[in-house]
Order: structure tokens, then sequence, then C-alpha cells
């Protein structure tokens, strides 16, 4: 089967989940009417589809595509899990890694960061590029806490990806072959010796003390620098990193809340001798691929250590989601608590908008990439900085 016919069977399941959803949101919101009446909206969309669809329909793909269609209706961490998908979850992400980052857009993956000499980059992924599959799986509609282990795994292992470009919008197949990352999950530089640019790529990679280290490192080098955390492309959904970055970036006692929709809360803490001592002034860089625990670092940043933000508005992602098995078996990843700051700052579904917000290029080509060999955004939150530095 040709990916076209394929892809098209990938949507009706989608549709089909959809106005699933549809109708049970109606007969929900709607008590005095009959849930009947929404169900047979269901069920004609059901029947229509098996009876002309341009090929014959796998009813299993399309019980799947209502499960998936009602979860991904949520958000990007929610997801019904198929056979092996639970493990999946359940598991570490392996130490080597694909060498980008991507969010699901429209259900579709997209890659949002690709990191310096890394496979991705080597393999010729673009920021914007689609990923429709993953050795042979076809990756819409699942969610990021899939995608991510997907992408991740032993060293050396090869991954063959179908991949429709941003740019050329031409489909193509090519592999990778998964790396450890040698950036510690993140860079540091300083810029004409006036600002310490500390790249933050992969938090989970982050140790506390190596952080700490090279930072203390650098500012001993430029004492009159300041600092700069760029988070743009960075995305997690286990606040626990968050807790580990006390003392290199944050400071220590309770840092989040996670709030579950009855209004119960459990914090997220850093060590209480954890001692912070950061350059000032202190500024943030962040974009529409900053979410999860990226963003609750920005919000930690500013809020807890003043820090000025800028760049665009940024994903605005606050789930943390939790496994759920299901009475008739399987299971699905549902988002059940939000992360919030101690102050009770939500981003969920919002983002944070920067202080400083900057604008897309208006002359912007399809030679330019604000990663190399200029970078727009950085370039333009650094003429920003130093003037108000």
């Amino acid at each position: 089967m040709s990916l076209l016919f394929r892809s098209k069977t990938i949507v009706i399941s989608f549709l089909v989940g959809a106005g699933i959803v549809a109708s049970l949101a109606f007969a929900a919101g709607y008590s005095h009417r009959s849930a009947y009446r929404y169900l047979n909206v269901f069920q004609e969309v059901w029947a229509l589809t098996n009876a002309n669809y341009v090929e014959p329909v796998d009813e299993t793909t399309l019980q799947r595509g209502v499960y998936e269609g009602m979860l991904s209706s949520l958000d990007v961490a929610s997801a019904y899990l198929s056979p092996g998908q639970e493990s999946l979850v359940r598991a570490k992400r392996g130490p080597a890694r694909s060498g980008m980052e991507v969010l699901p857009s429209g259900g579709v993956p997209v890659v949002v960061r690709v990191d310096p000499d890394g496979p991705a980059e080597g393999a010729g992924l673009i920021r914007g590029d689609q990923i429709w599959e993953i050795d042979g799986v076809h990756v819409r509609n699942l969610a990021w806490p899939i995608l991510t282990r997907m992408l991740s795994g032993p060293a050396g292992t090869e991954l063959d990806l179908v991949v429709f470009g941003g740019r050329n919008f031409k489909l193509r197949k090519l592999s990778l072959k998964l790396a450890v990352p040698g950036q510690r999950g993140f860079s540091l530089e300083t810029l004409d010796d006036r600002v310490i640019h500390l790249r933050m790529r992969d938090l989970d990679l982050v140790a506390s003390e190596d952080l700490r280290h090279h930072l203390d490192a650098e500012v001993e080098l430029h004492p009159d620098a300041v600092l700069l955390v760029d988070l743009r492309g960075v995305v997690g959904l286990d606040p626990a990193v968050l807790a580990r970055l006390s003392g290199a970036l944050l400071p220590g006692g309770p840092l989040l809340k996670l709030t579950t929709r009855q209004g119960e809360s459990s914090a997220v803490s850093g060590s209480e001798s954890a001692e912070l001592s950061l350059p000032s002034p202190l500024y943030v860089l962040v974009d529409a691929a900053t979410a999860g625990t990226a963003e609750a670092l920005a919000y930690l940043l500013t809020e807890r250590e003043g820090a000025r933000s800028c760049g665009r508005k940024t994903f605005g992602l606050g789930s943390v989601p939790e496994i759920i098995q299901l009475k008739s078996g399987g299971s699905i990843l549902l988002t059940t608590k939000e992360m919030r700051t101690v102050s009770g700052t939500s981003w969920s579904g919002e983002g944070l908008v920067p202080e400083k917000e900057i604008p897309l290029r208006s002359d912007f080509t399809e030679d330019d990439d604000e990663e190399a060999p200029r970078d727009y955004l950085l370039d333009q939150a650094l003429h920003w900085i130093l003037s108000v530095s």
C-alpha cells in the first residue's frame, strides 16, 4: 500500500475518533437531550467509512483511531497505549539520542531543534521537517513521551525515518544512528566578552554539579558578563529534573506544585542545602518550542531569580501524565496533574509571553536557519540585552 493510501487510512481513523469525541462531548454537555442522538452520529460515520472508503477498512485500525483520537484531542502528553507501548513509556530514555527534538503539531511530529554535529544534522534533517514514520511505524497522533523514547536507545542503533521536508515539501527516506551526546545536555560560550550564553538542550542529561562547575569557570573568566539561559527547543515532562538543577540554576526549597483537577497538590523541591549564585543581570531566551519543564524553568528564573525574558511565546505545556490501566486490558497515558509555580502560576495552554517579544524576520529565505550559520533570534536577543544592561 502506498504512503498516500496509508496516510489516508490514518486520517480517516482520526476523523472517526474525533466523531466519537464530539458525540460524547455533546451528550455530556447537554444532559436534557438524548445521548443516543449523538452516538448515532458516530455510528453513521463508522458505517459510511466502512462502506465507502476507497480501500477496505480494517475495523481494528478504526477502533484504535477512536481511542487515539479521543486522547490526542486533549494534549501532546496524553495517549492510548497499544500493546508494547506501555513498557516503552515506562522505560528510561536510552543513553543515545537522535540529536533533535520534536513536538507534535496537529498530530504530526515536527522537528523543532537540531543539535550541531548530531545524528539528525548529519542525516540532513532541519527545523520544520515532519517525521511521518520511525522504523516503519506511523507516528501521527503519537504522544510526545512515546516519540521521545522512539528517538533514543543504545548507541549505534539505526533508525529508518520517512520525512516530509518542511521547506522543499518533498517526501524522503533517510537513516540515522543514535549517538551519546557530547555536550552534557548543555553548552557554554561567552559572546563578545559580554554575554555568557548557556544553551540548554536536554534537561535529563544535565547534572547540577557539572553545570555549576562549568558556569563558575566561565563567570571567573568573564566576571562582568551577564548570563543568558537559552531554552529554545527544550521539552520535558518530568518535574524532578528541576529539583536536580537546584544549586546550579535554581535555589533550594519548594519549586513547583503538581496540582490535580480536585485541587490536591504535591511539591517538587530542590535540596534545602543548595546555595545559588548567578550572574546579574540574568536573561532567559524562549520560543514556541520551549515546552513543559523548560517553561517551568523559565518561569522559576523570572519569578525567583528576577530574570528578564525575551524571544517568542512558549508552547504552553504544563502536563504531568501517568499511566492508567484499563479494566478491559491495555492502558492510557493521561494528564492527571498540572505543573504550577509555588506562587500558583500556570502556563498550560497559555504559554509564557516574554517581556521582549522578537517578531519573525521579514526577509526570511529558505537559505536562512535560526540555528546556523547566523542565529537571527539569538542576534536580536543579544541586541536587546546589551541595550538594557
